[in-house]
């Protein structure tokens, strides 16, 4: 199975990206973002417990990090072994960028073992798209969303895999970059 994974900080048109993937090539293998599976289950835990405190990036990442990386490995390792393209929304490798930037790297000892083992093929790094507006999804400034950009490509330049950058072009263009990169 070859992994490919997109990423970017937001507002980078990740989700744009792979939604018209999904459309055109719904044959491959599609691995959400693990985070966002981790959020949205804290908040399903916080409405159906009562007291129930919710683990989230923005109170608790020494103790929310750890959920992703479980999640991430959960959502990989059932992958099949044959012949086949799946596509990643982000990777273990941004975990690294998100556990420097809230102070966590404690977190990390193990990860790059992980990532070595996942046997990643190739990232496509998104760069930013229009004009960045904060909103209820996107709570990030866009100095702090430049400061994620910043550590992410850090974080893939450690690792070893090849990155393939996105441009700001439109998404039909960016499929045909990725089609291209990818061979299909």
């Amino acid at each position: 199975m070859v992994k490919i994974i997109i990423t970017g900080a937001p507002h980078t048109g990740k989700t744009t990206l792979l939604g018209v993937l999904k459309s055109r090539h719904p044959d491959y293998i599609y691995i959400p973002e693990a985070a966002t599976l981790v959020i949205e289950n804290e908040y399903r835990q916080e409405k159906s417990q009562e007291g129930y405190v919710g683990t989230f990036p923005w109170n608790n990442y020494a103790a929310f990090g750890p959920k992703v990386i479980a999640k991430a490995i959960e959502l990989e390792k059932d992958l099949p072994s044959e012949p086949g393209l799946a596509i990643l929304d982000r990777s273990l490798i941004d975990t690294i960028a998100y556990a420097k930037m809230n102070d966590c790297e404690h977190l990390l000892s193990d990860l790059h073992n992980q990532i070595k083992a996942a046997h990643y093929r190739k990232a496509f790094f998104c760069d930013f798209v229009g004009t960045y507006q904060s909103d209820h999804i996107r709570s990030e400034s866009f100095e702090e969303a430049q400061m994620t950009q910043h550590a992410l490509q850090t974080a893939y330049e450690e690792c070893d895999i090849e990155v393939i950058e996105m441009p700001a072009i439109p998404v039909e263009e960016r499929i045909l970059l990725l089609e291209k990169e990818v061979g299909l």
